[in-house]
C-alpha cells in the first residue's frame, strides 16, 4: 500500500471523513511515521536478520581513529578492513577495557586491529597510518519517511557499467516541492514484496531529462526494472512486508480513537497491533545470526 492508500485504511479505522480538518493527511502521516518507529523499528533492529542491512564502504584518513556510522544506522552488525584493494577481513569488536590493554601491542601494526563503538562513531584502534586502507561497514539502517506518493522516478533502464538510472520522469523532493535537479543523495525503494531499500544514500546528479548518474562506490546490482528512486530519507511505501502494512494503518489510528474518546476501539487496535508485532518478530528471528561476545586472548590473564 503506498501512503495515499494507508491514509484511507488509517481515517476507515478511526471512522473519520476524509475531509476532517483536525486530523488531515500531513497529521495521518506523521502518526504512520511514529507508529514505524514505536512498533516495527526496534523489532527490526534487535532481531538483526538482514532486513534493512546495507553496506557502506569508505576510505580511511591516516592518522584519524574515529569514523562516523551513517546517521540513519541504528545497529551495527560486522565491520571489515583491506589494505590496497586486497582481501576483506573482519575487524575483531572490543570492549573497552580490552582495547587499554591491547592498544599499546597495537599501536606497531599499520592497520587497525579492533574497534570498539563510542555512541555514533566507530573508534579504530590502531587508526590507520596510510591512505590506502578502506573500512567496510555492514549496517541495519532506519526506514525512511514516509511521504506523498508519486508516479514520477519509476526505473525504466539501469546501466551498471555507466552507472545509471533512467527513469519514466525526475520525481518530487517532497520536502521542498520542486523536481529533483543538480547533485543529490537519493534511495531506489522496490514497490512489491518486502519494500526493501535496492540503493542506499548514494550520490548522483541529474544528467538528463531522465537520467541519474551515480557515483563511484555503492553496487547498482540491486536495482531492478520498477523501482522508484527516492530523495534519500523519503519513500512512498512502508519498508516492511506488504502483509504488515494495515498494521501500520491501525497502529496510526490508535492516538486518533484515543483522541475521540473511542477507548474500547483503541485498545482493541493495540492488542492487534502488538500481536502483528509479535508475529513479524517471529517471522524474522529464524534468519537471525547467533552472536556471542568472544574475549580476546592474551597471555598476561
Amino acid at each position: 500500500m503506498n501512503t495515499s492508500e494507508l491514509i484511507a485504511y488509517a481515517r476507515e479505522t478511526a471512522t473519520i471523513d476524509d475531509d476532517s480538518t483536525e486530523f488531515p493527511a500531513s497529521v495521518v502521516m506523521q502518526l504512520m511515521n511514529s507508529a514505524m518507529r514505536t512498533y516495527f523499528e526496534p523489532i527490526v533492529a534487535e532481531a538483526r536478520s538482514g532486513y534493512w542491512l546495507h553496506t557502506v564502504t569508505r576510505t580511511l584518513a591516516a592518522g584519524n581513529p574515529l569514523v562516523r556510522l551513517p546517521p540513519r544506522h541504528v545497529a551495527l552488525e560486522q565491520l571489515d578492513i583491506r589494505q590496497n584493494g586486497g582481501d576483506w577481513m573482519a575487524l575483531t569488536e572490543c570492549i573497552e577495557s580490552e582495547l587499554q590493554d591491547w592498544e599499546r601491542e597495537w599501536s606497531r601494526a599499520s592497520t587497525p586491529q579492533g574497534y570498539t563503538l563510542r555512541g555514533s562513531y566507530v573508534y579504530l584502534s590502531p587508526a590507520a597510518s596510510t591512505a590506502d586502507i578502506q573500512l567496510r561497514a555492514k549496517v541495519t539502517v532506519r526506514p525512511s519517511q514516509l511521504v506523498l506518493d508519486q508516479t514520477a522516478g519509476r526505473v525504466t533502464a539501469v546501466d551498471t557499467a555507466t552507472r545509471t538510472i533512467t527513469v519514466n520522469e525526475l520525481p518530487v523532493d517532497r520536502v521542498t516541492g520542486e523536481v529533483v535537479s543538480g547533485s543529490l543523495v537519493i534511495d531506489v525503494i522496490e514497490p512489491r514484496g518486502w519494500f526493501e531499500l535496492s540503493l542506499f544514500d548514494a550520490l548522483a546528479g541529474v544528467s538528463g531529462p531522465t537520467t541519474f548518474q551515480v557515483s563511484s562506490g555503492p553496487s547498482l546490482g540491486r536495482i531492478e526494472v520498477g523501482d522508484y528512486v527516492r530523495v534519500a530519507g523519503q519513500t512512498d511505501w512502508p519498508q516492511l512486508p506488504e502483509s504488515y502494512h494495515t498494521v501500520l494503518g491501525a497502529a496510526a489510528a490508535i492516538p486518533i480513537c484515543v483522541r475521540r474518546d473511542m477507548y474500547d476501539r483503541s485498545t482493541e487496535l493495540q492488542g492487534a497491533t502488538s500481536a502483528a508485532a509479535q508475529r513479524l518478530a517471529a517471522s524474522l528471528t529464524p534468519r537471525t545470526r547467533a552472536t556471542t561476545h568472544m574475549p580476546l586472548q592474551h597471555g598476561w590473564r
